[in-house]
């Protein structure tokens, strides 16, 4: 009786390891996950940047300005269709084109081929870039 009892505690210690080990596991499995999601890499920092570089600068036509709309509009949707929180806004002289509520074409397409502008990053987040900024030169 005493063995049996013995044999017992040993089953249910072993039980008992290997219900934690097995929860242990879950947790870091979980949380890198987790860290993983919310951290961008440089590289993929670049690659989200690079898409919008070529725009930078000053002495840009309207037709910079029309093709920048388009390009933050598509890589707009594509963040939000990957569930990522990164968008990108465009404001022409300090009025919203593209915000979390506005996608205002009309003042874009109003611009005259003939002026030249500004394009600058007005912000980053998190090492991208998060909102542009064009004025009229």
């Amino acid at each position: 009786m005493e063995n049996a009892s013995k044999a017992l505690v040993i089953a249910g210690a072993i039980i008992l390891v290997i219900v934690l080990i097995t929860l242990g596991y879950n947790v870091i499995k979980n949380n890198t996950d987790i860290i993983n999601k919310g951290n961008t890499n440089q590289a993929e920092i670049e690659a989200f940047n690079a898409e919008f570089e070529p725009f930078i600068g000053n002495n840009k036509r309207a037709a910079d300005v029309k093709n920048l709309y388009s390009k933050i509009i598509a890589k707009n949707a594509a963040e939000e269709s990957n569930n990522s929180d990164r968008r990108v806004k465009m404001y022409i002289d300090n009025d919203a084109i593209i915000d979390d509520k506005i996608t205002d074409y009309s003042k874009v397409s109003g611009l005259k081929n003939s002026d030249t502008f500004k394009i600058e990053v007005k912000t980053y987040e998190k090492g991208c870039i998060s909102e542009i900024k064009i004025t009229k030169e």
